[in-house]
């Protein structure tokens, strides 16, 4: 229903106090909120103050030390009293001899008391490296002679566990005050928890009131909502007609690209053309220059009275690389190629005709000169 909220979350900006916050209302006898805006049950208020109360009563209480264990963290243990019997022979009253104090297994010599607390490490007779304490011997004693060394064992030892007793004394005096600390801030807990209680019961109360102002304000939006709606069938209509034109532009696109299509088989034939000459052209170069390199080979023969033929050969050599430079840049376009081919032919023509008139004019050079040798 509208009643419930969510984790103290308010549509109103309200507080959200996390865990503190109380439930939402349920059906039932549990149910505190209403449509009137109705004032909340105390039960649950009543029920946590009464358990922080317990829990206070609880950690206040002593708590005993049974067998001298030790002291823990939140206990209190009572003082323990010395027995009549250590106080008069500490005290050293009356005549006559004094009351034996039978050896206790449980003290240690180390320094260390039965209840398993430190004895502020007082060093006794028999610990390593400890100086010897003595206690003095209390006037008014009984007998009046000198004292025996095992009767002053036992009263240094009485007199450590007094120590001891003071210190326990000591430590429970602090976990007093400690407790009296921490019973105080249970109680200011319990006072924030109570006032967070009450700032999330009013942050749900603004919650609902928001709900009911939503509720109100429908029917307008409801109304701002269909003008939206409208707008954008408006919207998806010229949308629509957008789409139209753009199918009836879809032919157009079709044609476009078979002539991509087209152009582009057209240009692979073409390419396909230029390899071949380009390949024809490669073979006549190469032949052209393995005659020109045989034609070097007979002129360094005949030696240097024939230097002039072999600068005209040098200089047909040229020419042909020339020509290769221009067959190279034949590949620029397939149609100025087919142009030059006719020219280039001529004049391979009268380049084979030239070098067929040095060919003659060495052979009769060689044949005068064979006539003069003879």
């Amino acid at each position: 229903g509208e009643g419930e909220v969510e984790g103290g979350d308010t549509a109103a900006g309200g507080p959200d106090f996390g865990d503190s916050a109380p439930p939402p209302a349920e059906s039932g006898e549990g149910a505190s909120v209403t449509e009137g805006g109705g004032a909340p049950s105390d039960a649950f208020h009543e029920e946590s103050v009464a358990g922080s109360s317990q829990f206070i009563d609880s950690v206040a209480a002593p708590t005993p030390d049974p067998g001298g264990v030790g002291r823990q963290s939140g206990e209190s243990v009572p003082p323990e009293a010395p027995s009549p019997e250590l106080q008069e022979q500490f005290q050293g009253g009356g005549g006559g001899e004094e009351a034996p104090v039978e050896e206790d297994p449980a003290v240690q010599v180390e320094g260390v008391s039965a209840t398993g607390l430190p004895s502020e490490e007082v060093p006794v007779q028999g610990s390593q490296g400890g100086d010897v304490v003595a206690l003095e011997p209390v006037a008014g004693g009984g007998g009046g002679g000198a004292a025996d060394p095992a009767e002053e064992q036992r009263r240094m030892e009485v007199g450590t566990r007094l120590r001891e007793m003071q210190a326990r004394q000591s430590l429970l005096e602090e976990d007093r005050d400690a407790l009296e600390v921490q019973v105080q801030e249970l109680r200011i807990k319990v006072d924030m928890e109570a006032q967070a209680r009450q700032s999330a019961e009013a942050a749900r109360e603004s919650a609902e009131e928001e709900l009911r102002y939503r509720s109100r304000v429908q029917g307008q939006t409801d109304g701002r909502t269909q003008k939206i709606i409208n707008d954008l069938q408006v919207t998806v209509d010229e949308l629509q007609a957008q789409l139209s034109d753009v199918q009836s532009q879809e032919g157009l696109v079709a044609e476009l690209r078979e002539r991509v299509e087209r152009t582009e088989r057209e240009m692979r034939d073409k390419s396909a053309q230029f390899a071949h000459v380009k390949a024809e052209l490669e073979n006549r170069l190469m032949q052209q220059q393995s005659l020109a390199a045989k034609n070097r080979q007979y002129l360094e023969g005949v030696g240097r009275r024939k230097m002039v033929a072999s600068n005209a050969l040098q200089n047909a050599v040229g020419e042909l690389r020339g020509k290769r430079r221009e067959a190279e840049e034949m590949s620029a376009g397939l149609e100025g190629l087919m142009r030059r081919m006719d020219q280039f032919v001529q004049e391979e023509a009268a380049r084979i005709k030239s070098l067929t008139d040095i060919k003659d004019s060495v052979g009769a050079m060689r044949g005068s000169g064979g006539g003069a040798l003879s």
